[in-house]
């Protein structure tokens, strides 16, 4: 449960101090690029602590590596797709 408080305050900061900093350059903001922004926070916070316990333990241990093992496949999967359009865009 504490790290579902821990990582509601990192996001509400996050969305927080985006919203702020956007709003000194409102042309240049995407409140939507900030909730992706958010959303992959939470992403990989999830894939490190295998979903807060709801993903079996499948090594035998309470390691933080078990978790680095998805959120290091999500790494390798999001460069293509670039806020430009997506990926292929011109």
């Amino acid at each position: 449960m504490d790290g579902l408080i821990a990582i509601a305050a990192i996001l509400a900061m996050l969305l927080a101090a985006g919203t702020i900093a956007g709003l000194a350059r409102r042309r240049a903001f995407s409140f939507r690029w900030l909730l992706v922004a958010a959303a992959l926070v939470a992403l990989n916070d999830a894939l490190l602590t295998r979903g807060y316990g709801l993903v079996p333990d499948v090594l035998a241990g309470d390691w933080n590596w078990q978790g680095s093992w998805p959120r290091w496949r999500r790494r390798w999967l999001l460069p293509p797709c670039r806020p430009s359009g997506g990926p292929g865009a011109a």
